[in-house]
């Protein structure tokens, strides 16, 4: 259902002087009325002696009146599919080695993959985010449209790859958060896949999540009976003492913990009919909380009986001129709705004719291919983003020591900005090793598997590039301790 809202009704302030000088000017014209004869008054006063002059003197209040309202902002509010897409939705995957129990075939983990996968295919269009946690907690990718990215990186995740073993969900939960701050976020949402967490760490989340605008749901993976740990040598995991550990699951107190955030409990082996209820449209806003809705301003709209009266003064000119001092002041539209849908629809070269926003622009363009016009749209903009975006698209151009300066100016802004980071050092260590091996006889290549792009060089060369990623986020931050390497 739509409602009418003001933007800035502070604007309608302003009726009270206009208000004030159209009395003041009816009250002088009745006196002019009472103390001069009608037959001079048509001379000194033709709009107090003529009927048809006096309405023809009204339309400048008129006028007035609707720049007024124009600038106060009215604007439907109203829900819409295209906006609560929009909602930032982050993943927190448990990979702790309890994750490898079996008590869910194949096991908690490669279960925890496939319904994640499966969400994605049944939300196509959502934007999430993806964090893994074992002893400590990594953004392993920010909040993205781009499915096909966020299915190759949860198929890499695995214990093994963790640069620190352990289960620490607070500091996921806490990553999480400030990952939705720093977005600015209103429609935001946090989901928390894992099989178990301790009195203490479930006490920590309630205070972290207290007073917060986003929910946090859960989605329990295991079973109360729980299982052993398989290792990857084929024993089972045992604590120092050399008893078996068994990945008990207590379900009473994350159904707890999920009722005191604000979130609902989802269980890995639940009832289908809960998937419906996670991928609903309000499913991002906590309890209590109001629904985010869209306002599509409305103002610029009466700039169009504004130009008609314009038209029929004879000094149209300056009332034209008016209107062009009003046309900054007033909002544009939100970007338009059909670039939007181009977009989702992978329609990106279209989508790029149809966005206002440089950094969605930039982004049209860089997925048709368009780097070049990619880069021109960034570099409208100053974040840390655009600064990030621009590197990406200057390494597809192959001018490396530009993408170099480009992450160099993102961290500068930014200097938490992972990805930057990451990429900068992948350019960096590729430039070193072609400098390296410049001076060697060159050997005979086959063309089919020359590559001149150096994150893909990266990416191909031996070795896991996902644990070597978490390896470099692990190395800026201080050592943590940890208490159990499950």
């Amino acid at each position: 259902m739509s409602d009418l809202v003001l933007l800035r009704p502070w604007w309608l302030l302003a009726l009270l002087p206009l208000g004030l000088l159209y009395w003041q000017r009816k009250r002088l014209l009745f006196r002019r009325q009472d103390l001069i004869r009608p037959s001079l008054l048509a001379y000194l006063s033709p709009e107090a002696a003529s009927p048809q002059s006096r309405r023809r003197h009204r339309w400048p209040w008129l006028a007035a009146l609707l720049a007024l309202l124009a600038l106060s902002g009215p604007a439907v509010q109203k829900n819409d599919a295209l906006y609560e897409q929009e909602q930032s939705w982050y993943w927190l995957l448990d990979v702790s080695h309890s994750m490898l129990a079996d008590d869910l075939p194949p096991s908690r983990l490669i279960r925890s993959r496939y319904k994640l996968l499966e969400l994605l295919e049944l939300a196509p269009t959502a934007k999430v985010g993806l964090i893994a946690f074992a002893g400590d907690a990594f953004v392993i990718s920010p909040v993205t449209d781009d499915h096909d990215t966020l299915r190759h990186m949860l198929r890499e995740l695995e214990p093994g790859v963790m640069p620190q073993a352990g289960s620490d969900p607070v500091a996921a939960v806490r990553l999480g958060l400030r990952q939705l701050t720093q977005s600015q976020t209103l429609r935001g949402r946090l989901l928390l896949i894992t099989d178990n967490l301790t009195a203490a760490q479930a006490q920590a989340i309630r205070q972290l999540m207290a007073n917060q605008p986003w929910p946090l749901d859960l989605l329990v993976v295991g079973t109360p009976p729980g299982a052993a740990i398989p290792l990857a040598d084929g024993r089972l995991l045992r604590n120092a003492q050399g008893q078996l550990v068994i990945a008990k699951t207590d379900y009473i107190q994350l159904q707890q913990l999920a009722d005191q955030v604000g979130g609902t409990l989802y269980r890995l082996d639940g009832d289908e009919s809960q998937w419906a209820r996670l991928l609903r449209p309000d499913a991002g806003q906590r309890r209590g909380a109001p629904v985010g809705r869209q306002q599509v301003d409305l103002g610029y709209w009466l700039l169009l009986p504004l130009i008609g009266l314009a038209l029929m003064f004879r000094r149209g000119l300056l009332w034209l001129c008016l209107l062009t001092l009003l046309g900054p002041v007033l909002p544009r539209p939100a970007m338009a709705d059909e670039g939007i849908a181009l977009y989702q629809a992978q329609r990106y070269a279209e989508a790029a004719q149809h966005l206002d926003d440089p950094l969605w622009r930039g982004n049209a363009f860089y997925r048709a291919g368009n780097y070049q016009a990619a880069l021109g749209a960034y570099g409208l903009l100053d974040g840390a983003q655009a600064r990030f975006n621009s590197g990406n698209a200057l390494v597809q151009l192959g001018r490396y020591q530009e993408a170099l300066s480009a992450y160099d100016a993102a961290l500068a802004l930014d200097a938490n900005h992972f990805d930057a980071r990451f990429n900068r050092d992948l350019v960096a260590n590729w430039l070193a090793n072609q400098d390296q091996h410049s001076g060697e006889a060159p050997q005979p290549q086959d063309s089919s598997q020359q590559d001149t792009d150096p994150l893909k060089v990266v990416a191909e060369a031996p070795g896991n590039l996902m644990k070597n990623r978490l390896r470099l986020q692990a190395t800026k931050r201080p050592s943590r301790l940890q208490e159990e390497p499950w």
